[in-house]
């Protein structure tokens, strides 16, 4: 079952902590993820052409925490 939750910035941080195996995801661009970003995160571009593939790519059965920069 996927389970999805907007987390606030201590949230994240504590679910994160909880759950070591899980992984990082910053979806933001690659400027924007050059920039400043959270140690161990892979980067998916949301506006990159191949998003969608690299997103299908990702194996269902980890769990995933999801950064961008407009939370949406």
């Amino acid at each position: 079952m996927n389970e999805i939750k907007e987390l606030n910035p201590d949230q994240f941080a504590h679910s994160m902590q909880a759950h070591p195996k899980a992984i990082l995801l910053d979806v933001r661009t690659p400027e924007e993820f050059e920039s400043g970003h959270l140690p161990g995160a892979l980067n998916i571009n949301v506006q990159g052409l191949d998003f969608h593939e690299q997103i299908e790519n990702l194996d269902p059965h980890n769990a995933y925490f999801v950064y961008c920069r407009s939370g949406g």
